[in-house]
């Protein structure tokens, strides 16, 4: 009894990190593209996780927009998350309105004048910032660098 309770316990704490970190990857220190989506514009959108040093929660997770002028917008959706399993870009018949879904849930609505509009958990909204290098200074993935 004592080796299938320990078996269970590994089992369920394998789970766990595996639910948290996401499937298993060669460079955890790279950024992971979730989902992306071309859209009506010419541009393309960017749906990214990336590290940001936390044990339990390890995700930062950030909507890049490349525009057709080849500039890139971000809206930060946040920090200390685990992985987005499932997570899908979805158009909808607005072309102003870009349905996030992750583990089979809307999370909220991005549009490209304006940022992300949580729906769940009343987190309210992320602007859209343009990297200028000069008042939005954040590194650009290299998956969406022009």
């Amino acid at each position: 009894m004592g080796a299938g309770c320990l078996t269970a316990f590994l089992v369920a704490v394998g789970g766990l990190f595996l639910f948290l970190l996401g499937p298993p990857r060669a460079d955890t220190r790279k950024p992971l593209v979730l989902a992306s989506l071309q859209l009506a514009d010419n541009g393309r959108l960017f749906l990214i996780e990336e590290r940001d040093g936390n044990l339990l929660e390890p995700y930062a997770v950030s909507l890049y927009r490349l525009d057709g002028s080849s500039n890139v917008h971000v809206s930060f959706l946040g920090d200390e998350y685990g992985h987005w399993w499932g997570a899908k870009l979805i158009p909808t018949t607005d072309t102003n309105r870009i349905e996030v879904k992750t583990f089979g849930m809307t999370q909220g609505f991005y549009s490209p004048q304006t940022g992300f509009t949580w729906t769940i958990n009343k987190r309210g909204f992320s602007p859209n910032h343009l990297i200028d290098g000069k008042d939005v200074k954040v590194g650009i993935p290299s998956v969406v660098r022009p």
